[in-house]
């Protein structure tokens, strides 16, 4: 798109022509079905004919050109309701001259061919490619750059070599190479290009690639289309491929990696060893990627919101309500920008309602989708939805009415569909989220923040998969773990109709454990998710989880720029950007500015959602660690020595070395030495005027609390990568008291003034019980404490609480941040 593949190169007889004759065959094509939304394969096998007149006729003269065929897929390509598709190709002409000097792929030029080097003399050499021109030969001169490490010289390129080649056609018809790239692999290796389509684990371990070129072992043309499963090493160099891309003056930073990886970006993945599990000829296909390379990509649209200043320029571009990257990614409209380097083509300006085609390099920055363009050019009519007002700043969100067996329940929210009035649907979960169920109970965990389209909503179809939970068997009461894969739909209908406005507001889904998860006397477990929704406006200050806002978010710093900072979660929202300001606080010692920040730091972070879904942070506490670190958190089950020496924790969150979505449900076992600081994280929990001295310490750790274990160094002896099967261990370098929920009924209220105390009494089937061996805890109810769907708290109320867990006295004692409706 907005581009041109040369397809030949040879010398043609001079003289005049009237048409040409186009037979194309073997169409392998992938789609998003318009009625179901889903990814679908087709193939078919031809013969295809267009007749394509000039108009006027073509002349071939002295002088070297180009003959460009330009295919409207629109026309040619259609789908009735029924899934049937047919292909008639409908295609026009367009001829230039060869620049000569010039790159310009409608003139003559070749830009990123791909191909692995077949003999090459001192200063020419040839290669064959997948796509396009079969066999091409260059020619090098000393201007003639060789960017790559791998490759500075033609002494250093060998047969095998892969090679990505910019070139200009010259007079006699040969190439002149301009530049020639080594792809880091050989023969042995391959090159897999298309469409990020889903994204798995934080940072990503995971990718799955919709193909759209390639070249090596497992590559065939019959390829594309096909997907490609991309494991992702922790130690996978990502880097942008700017040939061509004039990124200079941006307002934002263009960045690529671990963090910036989402879903409808193109990338090129190389790896050194071939396909693995049938490759690409019989479906799906692994590879280990060396390296990740964000590449160019098409997008076709509207314009609005043109602003130009001097010789830069950005709008944004509305797309189809049809179109496979908006059902992909959710995203209705990117925002483009025009450069001073920007090619316009067959266009002397851009204007707002003007219908385009734009090609350039896409990066997600601050939630947002942004095209550094490369060229623009007229485009199709665009079909959009009924005008709405433009797009609202939303967060997504994800808590749990608990079912009071389980102890941890990890999933991964795949996708959140939105249905519209009109029946069109957007997809609010651009990237897949893992969360653990059991530390919502009580709060929200932000999943997605987005600007999505205004209208009225009717229901949304959430997809989940990946379940790895824990819990005590309510026959056995022995603590047991299991995974399901998936993947689990349920359907929320909303009532009354969802209607995005102007403001900015939260979406908060609840999912009710109890009546999703079920065992049977024989230990069989079944999971069918059951989710109500409510929707809130976004508070403008505060961190309140359900008005659009983030407590004590916990991940790692990717990137920094001015006041502005990008951290990777392995828990909820996966890259989110803040924006600090002088009533930033940075509690810690280790972190008392933006001047401190490093890439890698471990940091949680509270925040609050803006009007331009940016998130504005109101506290960076520094968590002691970096990348080369890990954090762990889950409930105590077992506590050695007096005082403790080691603990076990079930865990249900973490960050960092070790540290996967996969793990949770499993154990960690956590030396204590005796020097090891015990603290607690009092944010935003009230704990003045208490009847008893807040403190936690070696002796008052018990079991049934949730805490946060820091460590300066990775798990050991298989650690949580082994999905939580086997224990590993790790040294705490620091124990911290974390909030957590717990589910009972209300017994003994007493108020006095703006505080009251009462009694929670648990199920019998509670996890907690069974390990801590009571069914009652003492709750106190603050000033600060926040009610959720309750007016007052009175006896025999059904609640859940959330708070920090001290033990007192012999009591356990719960101070309240929040208590709502169960």
């Amino acid at each position: 798109m907005a581009t041109v593949q040369p397809v030949s190169a040879m010398k043609v007889p001079q003289g005049t022509y009237t048409q040409a004759t186009v037979t194309v065959a073997s169409v392998s094509m992938g789609y998003m079905d318009p009625v179901s939304h889903s990814y679908t394969q087709k193939t078919m096998a031809g013969p295809f004919t267009a007749t394509v007149p000039f108009s006027p006729s073509m002349t071939v003269g002295t002088s070297p050109m180009a003959l460009n065929f330009d295919m409207n897929m629109a026309s040619s390509v259609s789908i009735d309701g029924l899934g049937n598709v047919t292909f008639s190709p409908v295609m026009t002409a367009a001829m230039g001259s060869v620049s000569g000097t010039a790159l310009n792929p409608f003139q003559g030029g070749v830009q990123h061919m791909v191909g692995s080097v077949t003999s090459q003399s001192s200063s020419q050499f040839t290669m064959s490619s997948l796509m396009g021109m079969q066999t091409s030969t260059f020619t090098t001169n000393s201007s003639t750059q060789f960017p790559s490490s791998g490759m500075t010289s033609m002494g250093m390129m060998g047969s095998g070599m892969m090679v990505a080649v910019d070139a200009m056609m010259q007079a006699d018809g040969s190439y002149l190479a301009q530049r020639v790239e080594y792809m880091g692999t050989g023969s042995t290796g391959m090159m897999g290009g298309g469409l990020v389509s889903s994204i798995t684990g934080n940072p990503p371990t995971q990718l799955t690639l919709v193909t759209n070129s390639g070249m090596g072992s497992g590559m065939m043309a019959s390829s594309i289309a096909g997907t490609i499963t991309v494991s992702l090493p922790s130690s996978v160099p990502y880097n942008i491929d700017s040939d061509g891309v004039d990124l200079t003056g941006l307002s934002f930073a263009p960045t690529f990696d671990a963090t910036h990886l989402v879903k409808g970006q193109k990338v090129e993945v190389v790896s050194g060893s071939g396909m693995m599990a049938g490759g690409m000829m019989g479906g799906l296909g692994t590879v280990t990627a060396s390296q990740v390379r964000l590449e160019q990509q098409g997008l076709h649209g509207s314009v609005s919101a043109y602003t130009s200043s001097g010789s830069q320029a950005s709008f944004t571009l509305t797309l189809p309500t049809d179109s496979a990257f908006t059902t992909l990614t959710g995203a209705a409209s990117i925002q483009v920008y025009q450069q001073a380097g920007t090619d316009l083509r067959g266009l002397t300006t851009v204007s707002n309602g003007t219908n385009i085609q734009t090609r350039g390099l896409l990066f997600y920055d601050a939630g947002t989708y942004k095209l550094v363009a490369t060229v623009i050019e007229p485009g199709a009519a665009v079909t959009v939805a009924p005008p709405v007002a433009g797009s609202t700043a939303m967060q997504v969100g994800l808590g749990d009415a608990p079912a009071d067996w389980i102890m941890a329940f990890g999933n991964t929210v795949n996708s959140i569909l939105l249905t519209k009035t009109d029946g069109s649907t957007v997809n609010v979960m651009p990237t897949a989220a893992p969360v653990e169920m059991m530390q919502t109970m009580g709060t929200m965990q932000p999943i997605s923040a987005l600007n999505v389209p205004q209208g009225s909503y009717t229901q949304a179809a959430i997809t989940l998969s990946g379940v790895s939970m824990g819990y005590v068997d309510p026959t056995t009461h022995t603590y047991t773990q299991k995974t399901m894969a998936g993947p689990f739909t349920a359907m929320v209908p909303f009532s009354p109709t969802l209607t995005v406005g102007t403001s900015p507001m939260a979406l908060n889904f609840d999912m009710n454990m109890a009546s999703s998860v079920s065992i049977d006397a024989s230990g069989n477990v079944a999971f069918t998710p059951t989710l109500t929704a409510m929707t809130s406006a976004v508070a403008a200050n505060g961190a309140n989880p359900w008005q659009g806002g983030m407590q004590q978010q916990v991940g790692l710093v990717s990137s920094m720029a001015g006041p502005q900072f990008t951290m990777g979660s392995m828990m909820g929202v996966q890259a989110t950007t803040f924006t600090t300001t002088s009533a930033t606080q940075f509690p810690s010692a280790g972190l008392t500015g933006m001047g401190m920040l490093s890439t890698g730091m471990m940091v949680a972070v509270d925040a609050t959602l803006q009007a331009d879904g940016s998130y504005l942070a109101q506290r960076v506490e520094y968590m002691g660690t970096d990348s080369t670190g890990m954090m762990g958190s889950g409930l105590v089950t077992s506590i050695t020595g007096n005082p403790p020496t080691q603990l076990t924790l079930v865990a249900n969150g973490g960050m960092g070395g070790g540290m996967m979505a996969s793990s949770i449900g499993g154990t960690i076992t956590v030396a204590l030495p005796a020097s090891v600081p015990y603290s607690y994280d009092a944010d935003d929990v009230d704990l003045t005027n208490l009847p008893f001295t807040p403190a936690f310490g070696p002796t008052s750790l018990v079991k049934g609390q949730k805490l946060a274990v820091v460590s300066t160094s990775s798990m050991m002896g298989g650690g949580m990568m082994s999905g939580g099967s086997g224990l590993g261990t790790l040294t705490a370098s620091q124990v911290r008291l974390e909030q957590q929920g717990l589910h009972g009924v209300v017994s003994a209220y007493a108020a006095s003034g703006s505080q009251a105390t009462f009694t929670l009494t648990l199920p019998s089937d509670s996890a907690f019980a069974s390990f801590a061996g009571t069914t009652t805890i003492q709750v106190y109810q603050q000033a600060g404490t926040q009610l959720q769907g309750l007016g007052a708290i009175t006896n025999g109320s059904d609640v859940q609480v959330r708070g920090l867990l001290f033990y007192d006295a012999g009591t356990y004692k719960l101070v309240s941040s929040w208590v709502t409706v169960h």
